[in-house]
């Protein structure tokens, strides 16, 4: 059953994907809202190959557009959205990690640009002196003060738990970075 006014925007098994997972919503303007997610390959899990999706409303969010793949990096990972519209040039700035592959790579985060209120998008830019080996931004949300300051949350450790929903002893920071240049 659905609910009133109910838009399944995701939907499992489809354009190649098991599955969609932690969507992120933005309003960048009265009538665009996008809305991206985890677009997961294989089985579905943070260690298979994870694209980055996205669908774009021009109604407010009754309806949306066509899925788009914004971000695919082959057999890497990439999670953990975390969208934001700039305060200075009004571009949607996606913050998100890269390579989840537990224990085997340094992971990094990287960003995507769009200064078309979601048409298009940048190839993305890895943001430069944040690498770790387990974390990752969020959860799917950044604000932005009245001064313009970008405020992103993220997590972070030195080591791989064994089991990462329940790390005994986890040795993680939880962590802000922030950008007074419109995130560049």
């Amino acid at each position: 059953s659905t609910l009133p006014n109910e838009t399944i925007v995701f939907r499992a098994h489809t354009h190649g994907y098991y599955n969609y997972l932690n969507p992120a919503l933005l309003r960048v303007s009265d009538s665009v809202v996008l809305m991206f997610a985890e677009a997961r390959k294989g089985t579905g899990g943070d260690s298979d190959a994870i694209d980055i999706a996205v669908r774009r409303s021009s109604d407010g969010g009754r309806s949306f557009g066509a899925q788009r793949t914004i971000v695919s990096r082959g057999n890497e990972s990439c999670l953990c959205i975390v969208p934001v519209l700039t305060p200075k040039t009004h571009d949607v700035l996606v913050v998100f990690e890269c390579e989840h592959k537990c224990g085997t790579a340094q992971q990094h985060m990287s960003s995507i640009r769009s200064t078309d209120m979601g048409l298009t998008f940048s190839a993305p830019a890895e943001l430069s002196n944040i690498s770790y080996v387990y974390g990752g931004p969020g959860p799917a949300n950044a604000i932005v003060t009245s001064s313009g300051r970008i405020l992103v949350t993220y997590q972070v450790t030195t080591h791989c738990p064994a089991d990462w929903h329940k790390p005994p002893g986890f040795d993680g920071q939880t962590c802000v970075i922030l950008s007074d240049d419109d995130g560049r």
